[in-house]
């Protein structure tokens, strides 16, 4: 699923309003709790699998697709594999139950096509293990602020919940420090910074996968490629043995996260450039 479909959803203008406990009763996570609960709060990871599979089918009918080759069933079955794989939060088992915040997650995460849903897995494991109830609050937290309740944020929904004092997201600390009512004096600069730090994707949208992402202290950063010649300038001076003339021989290293990966035999990382 293409992510301009859930995009096309949330045109509009954004709610006024979200005081109301019933505003979002009509939103994605609602109608997935609700979807949950329809099936007895008794589902299992493989028949989440089951599911998902089924919804991939339903979705290609239509686009047009009038059934699936067994190599694109095959695909699916591996993309379902290995995305479930990664959302194993609490103690899964392949014939136990899953949460309904399980649920949730995973069935959002399955629907979106951002980098940030990568992202998530390790650090939303890692907290889950200090604090079991993280992931139904952040839940709560993002639906409260949709207003269009299609799972992506805009910058209005954003400065709404600061306005109203629901949201204390700093945009830049890194220790999980609040903001103070003085520091929320100025609602839109903080949703601004806030949505420029959270969308991964640069489409002005913050989607499900980017706010926890965010929330369990993944940042952005920039990407570097290092080239290095490794010849001096002096490279066609092996034509001999490479078979051609080349004036420099490159070798490349990509800078991530303060840290330089390359290959040597093996992949490896050290110091930006060293």
């Amino acid at each position: 699923q293409k992510r301009n479909a859930p995009r096309a959803m949330c045109a509009g203008s954004d709610a006024k309003d979200d005081s109301s406990a019933d505003s979002a009763s009509g939103s994605l996570i609602a109608r997935l709790r609700r979807d949950y609960r329809l099936r007895g709060s008794s589902l299992s990871v493989a028949g989440l699998a089951t599911l998902w599979l089924h919804q991939a089918l339903q979705e290609g009918r239509a686009q047009g697709r009038h059934g699936l080759s067994g190599r694109d069933l095959q695909a699916l079955a591996l993309r379902v594999a290995q995305q479930l794989q990664d959302l194993h939060l609490k103690s899964w088992k392949d014939d136990g139950d899953i949460s309904e915040e399980e649920y949730v997650h995973a069935m959002l995460l399955l629907k979106a096509q951002d980098r940030a849903a990568s992202q998530i897995y390790a650090p939303l494991k890692a907290s889950l293990a200090k604090y079991p109830n993280m992931l139904l609050n952040l839940q709560n937290l993002f639906d409260r602020a949709d207003s269009r309740g299609c799972a992506f944020l805009s910058r209005a929904d954003v400065a709404r919940m600061y306005r109203h004092r629901s949201w204390r997201l700093h945009p830049s600390c890194m220790d999980g420090r609040p903001l103070t009512d003085e520091e929320l004096e100025d609602p839109e600069d903080l949703a601004r910074q806030l949505v420029e730090a959270m969308d991964i994707d640069l489409d002005g949208m913050v989607s499900y996968s980017e706010f926890v992402a965010f929330c369990v202290g993944r940042r952005k950063k920039e990407v570097k490629l290092h080239l290095y010649d490794l010849s001096r300038g002096s490279g066609g001076q092996f034509k001999w043995l490479l078979g051609e003339s080349m004036a420099q021989i490159w070798h490349t290293g990509v800078v991530a996260f303060d840290k330089e990966y390359f290959f040597s035999s093996d992949t490896i990382f050290d110091s930006p450039g060293k």
